[in-house]
C-alpha cells in the first residue's frame, strides 16, 4: 500500500508540475496577447491619426481648389465684362466712322513713306556703326594679343626655365588644393607646363588656365 501511495504521490507531483508548466504557458500567452493588444491599440490610434490628417489635408486641398475655381470664375466674369465693353466700343466706333466723311489718304501714305525712309536710313546708319565697332574690337583684340605676347616674352627673359617651372608647379599645386574635388584628378603638371608654353599663357593668367585644365581632366581610377 505504501508503494502504491508513493507511486500515486509521484504521479500527482508530475501532474502538478505539468499543470504549473501549462499555467506558465497560459500566463506567457496571456502576456503576449496583452502586448499584442497594446500594439493593436497603438496601431489603431496611429491609423486614426493618419486618417484624420488625410481628411484634414483633403479638406484643405478641396478648399484651395474651390478658392482657385472662384478666382477663375471672377476672372472669367471680368474678361466677359471687358469683352462686352470692347464690343460695344467697336460698334460705337463703326457708327462714328459711318458718320465721318471720307478723307483723302494721300497725306497719310506720304507720311508713312517718309517714316519708312527714315527707318531705312536709321538701319543703314546703325549698320555702319556696327561695322565700325567690329573693326575697333578687332584692332583692340589684336593689340591685346600683341601685349600678352610681349608680356610673356618679357617674363621668359626675366625668369629662367627652371624658375618658371618651379613657379608654375607652385601655382598649379595651390589651384589644385583650393578645390577638394580636384584631389582625385589625374593631373600631369609636366604636360600642363608644356601646353602652357605652347599657348604662350602669361603668368597673370596661369591660375585660371590651370583651373580650366584640371576641370577637363579625367578622374583618377580607384584601385
Amino acid at each position: 500500500i505504501l508503494e502504491e501511495l508513493k507511486i500515486k504521490e509521484g504521479a500527482l507531483q508530475k501532474e502538478i508540475g505539468e499543470n504549473k508548466e501549462k499555467g506558465q504557458k497560459l500566463q506567457d500567452e496571456k502576456e503576449e496577447f496583452r502586448k499584442a493588444n497594446e500594439e493593436m491599440k497603438i496601431t489603431t490610434q496611429e491609423l486614426k491619426q493618419q486618417l484624420s490628417q488625410v481628411k484634414t489635408t483633403n479638406e484643405e486641398e478641396q478648399k484651395k481648389k474651390q478658392e482657385e475655381i472662384n478666382n477663375l470664375q471672377q476672372k472669367i466674369n471680368v474678361l466677359s465684362l471687358e469683352n462686352n465693353q470692347l464690343n460695344s466700343q467697336i460698334k460705337t466706333n463703326q457708327q462714328q466712322r459711318k458718320s465721318i466723311p471720307s478723307i483723302d489718304s494721300s497725306t497719310t501714305i506720304f507720311e508713312m513713306k517718309t517714316r519708312i525712309e527714315d527707318l531705312d536710313n536709321n538701319v543703314v546708319n546703325l549698320s555702319k556703326l556696327l561695322n565700325e565697332e567690329k573693326i575697333k574690337n578687332k584692332a583692340l583684340q589684336e593689340e591685346l594679343t600683341s601685349k600678352i605676347k610681349r608680356l610673356n616674352e618679357n617674363e621668359k627673359s626675366l625668369l629662367t626655365t627652371e624658375t618658371r617651372k618651379l613657379l608654375f608647379n607652385y601655382v598649379a599645386l595651390g589651384v589644385k588644393l583650393m578645390n577638394a574635388s580636384n584631389s582625385n584628378k589625374n593631373t600631369n603638371l609636366t604636360d600642363f607646363y608644356v601646353d602652357m608654353e605652347a599657348e604662350g599663357i602669361p603668368i597673370c593668367e596661369w591660375p585660371m588656365w590651370i583651373n580650366s585644365q584640371i576641370e577637363h581632366t579625367e578622374i583618377r581610377p580607384l584601385h
